[in-house]
């Protein structure tokens, strides 16, 4: 499911799709597993960690209970092993102004920046992942991936997309969900949402190499007429 290439390329096994450190060590019996290369899964380890420390130490994930248990056990058990990785994920971190949705000022809270990549690399495997759930089929290597925060794409033509969309999927918790919506003209193109800890929503999707380049020449005539 990471890297669409088959079983000459390594051995393989069944992994998930979704990071297991997100439920650490209560993660439900039923979670959906895919075929993956051993050396493909593992290679992801320290990304996975990453992304988890950044939704668990997110304010608005607080309130969960396994976020809560996350960060108990973290910092009685791991923290001593992970010191350095805590550490580096943290790095750069300073009070800032923080304000609520309904402009309510809470003072200046500690924040620090967050490493894009190494999240994206996490996201983009949960987004291979559902793509693979819904096909069966690992993403094409010409296939662009993209992922946003959703609450930077609230317009009208998101909202009629998502109002589109599949019933939510989960593992019998809310810790993971997700839903998608395919299209049946281009089947390697899919969009999706993906929600964790009931809080923090993405939305990724799937460009086939057809479709990314009927945007790149409709973006080229815009530019053209401009």
């Amino acid at each position: 499911m990471f890297c669409g290439k088959d079983e000459s390329f390594g051995p393989m096994n069944r992994e998930h799709f979704v990071p297991r450190c997100l439920w650490e060590g209560n993660r439900p019996k039923h979670t959906i597993v895919l075929p993956a290369h051993v050396a493909c899964n593992s290679a992801f380890s320290d990304d996975n960690n990453y992304f988890c420390d950044i939704l668990v130490m997110d304010e608005r994930s607080s309130s969960h209970p396994v976020v809560r248990e996350i960060l108990q056990g973290r910092i009685q058990r791991k923290f001593e092993k992970r010191f350095g990785q805590i550490v580096q994920t943290v790095r750069g971190i300073t009070l800032r102004p923080a304000i609520t949705k309904g402009g309510i000022y809470l003072g200046r809270l500690p924040t620090f920046p967050v490493d894009s990549e190494k999240s994206g690399r996490v996201l983009k495997n949960v987004i291979k992942g559902i793509f693979y759930k819904v096909t069966g089929r690992p993403v094409k290597d010409t296939t662009e991936i993209h992922w946003w925060d959703a609450s930077k794409l609230q317009n009208g033509s998101y909202e009629e997309l998502v109002s589109r969309m599949s019933q939510w999927m989960c593992f019998a918790d809310d810790v993971f969900a997700c839903r998608y919506l395919t299209d049946l003209t281009y089947p390697d193109m899919m969009i999706c949402q993906i929600l964790f800890y009931r809080s923090r929503l993405f939305v990724g999707e799937t460009i086939p190499e057809e479709v990314a380049g009927l945007i790149a020449a409709s973006e080229d005539g815009v530019a053209d007429r401009g």
